[in-house]
């Protein structure tokens, strides 16, 4: 990922990498709004002199998506039902293609948030992505991006003949705590 070594270097221990995803569709009621958590993944930060941010790599291994929840639906999701959609993931719309982002401009908007624009390449497709991470004193922070599937060739997963669709936009979310 970097040539230089980094101030910092993030993965699961640290921190959470989940993706949020949301349906639509006349059949909207009959699935899920899933919750699918990123098992394994790597990201690597590095510091100016004053500590202040400023790079950002991260990569995640797109057959490690496990299904945490999923809210609404005519049903609770099954492990069965959960096995299915990650299969599906891997399978049909992620095909174990690389998730890269590198950041490509980090900008201060307020006292204890950066939006940091980047490079997102997912399978053969790159696009830009802003994420905006928010940070606390305590070394908390939290970070969020939309990801536009159709934007990396990606078709949002339908049943039932389309009625019941995932929604294009999906939410990635990251949180944890820096230090110790």
């Amino acid at each position: 990922m970097h040539a230089t070594p980094p101030s910092l270097v993030l993965g699961p221990e640290q921190a959470s990498l989940t993706v949020l995803t949301g349906r639509t569709g006349p059949a909207a009621a009959m699935g899920h709004d899933l919750e699918i958590s990123v098992e394994r993944w790597r990201a690597e930060i590095g510091t100016g002199a004053d500590g202040a941010l400023t790079a950002l790599a991260l990569e995640a291994d797109a057959d490690s998506l496990r299904v945490i929840s999923g809210s609404g639906g005519a049903k609770p999701l099954s492990a069965g039902d959960k096995a299915k959609i990650e299969a599906t993931v891997r399978t049909k719309i992620l095909r174990g293609t690389a998730i890269r982002f590198r950041a490509t401009e980090i900008a201060a908007a307020g006292a204890e948030r950066l939006d940091v624009t980047g490079e997102l390449s997912l399978g053969e497709r790159q696009g830009p992505v802003t994420v905006a991470l928010c940070w606390e004193a305590s070394g908390r922070f939290s970070g969020a991006a939309t990801v536009h599937q159709s934007a990396f060739g990606i078709e949002p997963y339908s049943a039932l003949l389309g009625a019941l669709r995932l929604r294009d936009e999906v939410t990635v979310r990251v949180e944890g705590r820096l230090g110790r």
